[in-house]
């Protein structure tokens, strides 16, 4: 419009030079175009103004919001999955339970600044870091709690143990007998949580407290089991409870509160630019048909100039024609003004619970985010080549458009030829199906191990057991080697479960018992025979062997040749229940410095 203006006040110099006639026409034809002009700038101020408000949402700070909100998830479900192993004893510091509660507060701020710096109202902010707070304060009274638990848990045996000893030389086997069922039950109640077997303890340490007559060293050592049996009792008691108002603290429900907020946000925000978007689109048509008119009012006024400098004629023909083209060009300008619409799609990520299948999760993720930013420049070239064909089929396109769209179409097809793209999102595929497929493994694998056994028996196979315990054992017996020779066998009826128990605790004794040896060896054999219609499963190993004092107590309850700390003396007791309840048997060779063999023998129904 400054062009236009531009040139209008060029022609009436032009004419104010021959005459002061020319002067006055010149000062008659601002005074009727300077209202216009006013009014084309206030309008241009206002078209600016639409067309910024019209703008698309900043998808990026979009997408980081809503990142940050899974990554809070992840971090509030991996510190329930800490909580959890701290509580059943695979984690044996709280180093990693400390790491993932600062870790979900670093999550929560740093949502917060994104929030705030988004200008994002996140009301619940605060909710959410006094639940964060609150599970702090659980898991340091966890941690100090489980301290006293873990540290009776670990003497128990011990004073179990020295207890029947001194029982037995003083011969009171009664109370040698009612420490061995202190120790029992006490132990399943803390690993099964089992009120039951609380009780049944209860009962035990109440005789052994009223027993009368036994000497001092008996006694001190009564007093200790007693001890550490109450207090493994009050502190499991303490943790369950710790453990449900973990669970209590609403966390979950605030994030899916904080994520429909920010649905609703940004859904306002992209309603409130298109009701601008219409409203620019209705205001540049109305500027089109006041431009159009201001054009014609200047063909008058020219063409009154023309009619009174006849000797400028040729002057003022020039300088119409360069304003109808600047006037031509502006409204080609104006027709580009409309916007497209752009929706992001709302992606939400739900983390899983399980600490193995981050990594794999992990990079299935940044595959598909790393194929996703790729994206754009499909489009852009789809745009591109329905540009070129709707060019191509105009009857009225130039030359210089078409190779124009050609030219574009053909630089970013050779951009996404030369940078790889295609070849690129394939192998980012692969690599997801590939984490997909392994998270499927896992999952399938821990689910067929631990899962809890119907009240009734179930069939079973063996192999499948094997298989299922070994992939559980991947990194205990990454150590030695593994050999196998498996046969088919008949299905079992049973508890597959308890089964895998079994095995695992059979093959943890020996890669342990290789642990001295270069090159330790565990060989598994299945095999199935037909005369006594029973199942075979042998566990051997090259380790050290068993010495024969040893052999006769080893399935002993709380028998063990590890330090203290290292086993309770109750993993081939336990193995043995669990065979005999299966209606089969267990049985052991061994040499010293040769190696042992464990055998089950399991009837087929």
């Amino acid at each position: 419009m400054k062009h236009m203006t531009g040139m209008a006040m060029s022609a009436a110099d032009n004419i104010r030079r021959p005459a002061s006639g020319r002067a006055a026409s010149v000062a008659a034809l601002l005074k009727r175009t300077l209202p216009w002009a006013v009014a084309i700038a206030a309008l241009l101020a206002i078209l600016g103004w639409l067309g910024f408000m019209s703008l698309g949402q900043d998808t990026a700070l979009r997408n980081q919001a809503n990142e940050q909100l899974s990554a809070v998830k992840v971090a509030d479900a991996q510190l329930e999955t800490a909580f959890l192993q701290s509580k059943v004893g695979l984690i044996e510091d709280y180093d990693g339970l400390t790491g993932q509660f600062e870790d979900l507060q670093l999550k929560i701020k740093t949502l917060e600044l994104t929030a705030s710096k988004a200008g994002i109202p996140v009301i619940e902010l605060d909710a959410l870091k006094k639940q964060a707070e609150q599970k702090g304060e659980l898991v340091n009274r966890f941690k100090a709690q489980h301290a006293i638990f873990r540290n009776s848990m670990n003497y128990l045996p011990d004073a179990v143990r020295a207890l029947r000893e001194a029982a037995l030389a003083v011969r009171a086997p009664r109370a040698a007998e009612l420490a061995s069922s202190i120790g029992s039950y006490t132990i399943d109640y803390a690993i099964n949580e089992d009120e039951e077997k609380a009780d049944l303890m209860k009962q035990a340490a109440v005789e052994l407290s009223n027993m009368d007559g036994l000497p001092d060293e008996v006694d001190d050592a009564r007093r200790e089991v007693v001890m550490h049996a109450y207090a493994i009792q009050r502190q499991k008691a303490v943790e369950i409870q710790l453990f449900q108002d973990l669970a209590a603290v609403p966390m979950r429900a605030t994030l899916d509160s904080i994520t429909t907020g920010l649905i609703k946000h940004f859904d306002h925000e992209e309603s409130s630019r298109q009701i601008y978007r219409s409203g620019l689109i209705g205001f540049a048509v109305v500027l089109m048909g006041l431009l159009g008119l201001i054009t014609l009012r200047l063909f008058k006024s020219f063409n009154q100039i023309n009619l009174a400098n006849a000797t400028l004629e040729s002057n003022v023909a020039d300088r119409t024609q360069k304003l109808s083209q600047a006037m031509e060009q502006m409204q080609s300008q104006q027709s580009q003004l409309v916007q497209q619409e752009k929706m992001a799609s709302l992606g939400q990520m739900v983390a899983g619970v399980a600490h193995e299948i981050n990594t794999p999760l992990g990079y299935l993720r940044s595959g598909l985010q790393s194929a996703q930013s790729s994206v754009p420049m499909f489009e852009e070239l789809t745009n591109a080549v329905a540009k070129m064909i709707k060019t191509m089929t105009r009857e009225d396109a130039t030359q210089e458009e078409l190779e124009q769209d050609v030219s574009l179409t053909a630089g970013l097809t050779q951009t996404i030829m030369e940078e790889g793209i295609v070849t690129e999102i394939d192998e980012l595929l692969k690599n997801g199906l590939f984490g997909v497929d392994q998270i499927s493994e896992i999952v399938s694998n821990l689910k067929d191990f631990s899962r809890l056994d119907s009240k009734s028996a179930v069939s079973y196979n063996m192999g499948d057991c094997i298989a299922n315990t070994l992939k559980i054992a991947t990194n205990l017996v990454k150590t030695v080697t593994v050999e196998k020779s498996l046969e088919s066998t008949p299905p079992l009826t049973g508890f597959p479960s308890q089964i895998n128990q079994v095995l695992l605790n059979l093959i943890t004794n020996a890669v342990h018992a290789t642990e001295k040896r270069d090159k330790g060896a565990v060989r598994i054999g299945l095999h199935f025979d037909a005369s006594r219609n029973v199942v075979r499963v042998d566990v051997a190993d090259n380790g050290t062997g068993i010495p024969a004092d040893v052999m006769k107590r080893m399935f002993d309850p709380f028998y063990t040749t590890k330090k203290v700390g290292q086993g309770t003396g109750l993993g081939l007791h336990i193995s043995r229940q669990i065979i005999e309840a299966h209606k089969g048997t267990i049985t052991v060779d061994s040499t010293v410095d040769v190696g042992t063999t464990f055998t089950l023998w399991l009837p087929v129904s």
